[in-house]
């Protein structure tokens, strides 16, 4: 099958926005376009937010658009405001008629995954999304990646990632994706630390046997 539809997805607060808006900026990529012209957008207007719901929708879906597909959803998701487990076997059954189904599972340091999760929804919600992770990657081709790596290594790490997902032209400009991550989400969470082992790193370094 040359159709090929790539599921992003993790705990609330890992990265959906962010990885879609640097996968979309591709123009061989079908990935939440209205995102593109905005910071953030919610997930029901995500182009795949009524699959979701109901994936026998799927099959109204216009799949002439591209030959490369992203849907993104968080682990839970709100649906008109209730919290709402993806149904991913359902989904990526009803999908498999129509494309080539790969995930994206999508990480961020757990501490800071912990306060996000903490100031929005009140709770921690990772392990919800734990408790699905066994069926995908023993179901599905699972790519594992990082905020952090995507911050770290930027455009680099994005084409790594377009290869990984079987897009042929990856993204030459990095302009564009430089100015997605002008805004580090993790800089709020993050403030300098001391540690008693400070200086003895230091002489360590300076001098062998220190």
């Amino acid at each position: 099958m040359d159709t090929r539809l790539t599921i992003i997805t993790g705990p609330q607060g890992s990265g959906n926005h962010l990885f879609s808006k640097a996968l979309g900026q591709n123009k061989n990529i079908f990935s939440w376009p209205e995102l593109q012209k905005k910071y953030w957008q919610g997930h029901d207007l995500e182009p795949f937010a009524e699959c979701w719901k109901d994936p026998t929708k799927l099959k109204q879906f216009d799949w002439t658009l591209s030959r490369n597909y992203v849907t993104s959803i968080s682990c839970p998701y709100f649906d008109d405001g209730v919290e709402t487990v993806p149904d991913y076997k359902r989904f990526s059954q009803e999908a498999c008629r129509y494309a080539d189904v790969k995930f994206v599972v999508i990480g961020r340091d757990q501490n800071i995954l912990e306060l996000q999760q903490q100031r929005v929804r009140g709770k921690t919600t990772t392990p919800v999304f734990e408790e699905q992770l066994e069926y995908i990657v023993s179901h599905h081709d699972t790519i594992f990646a990082s905020q952090e790596l995507l911050y770290l290594y930027r455009i680099n790490y994005l084409n790594w990632l377009e290869k990984q997902i079987g897009v042929r032209e990856i993204t030459k400009d990095a302009d564009r994706l430089s100015k997605i991550l002008e805004q580090d989400a993790n800089a709020k969470y993050v403030s300098q630390a001391q540690s008693d082992l400070d200086e003895t790193i230091k002489r360590a370094s300076a001098k062998k046997g220190s």
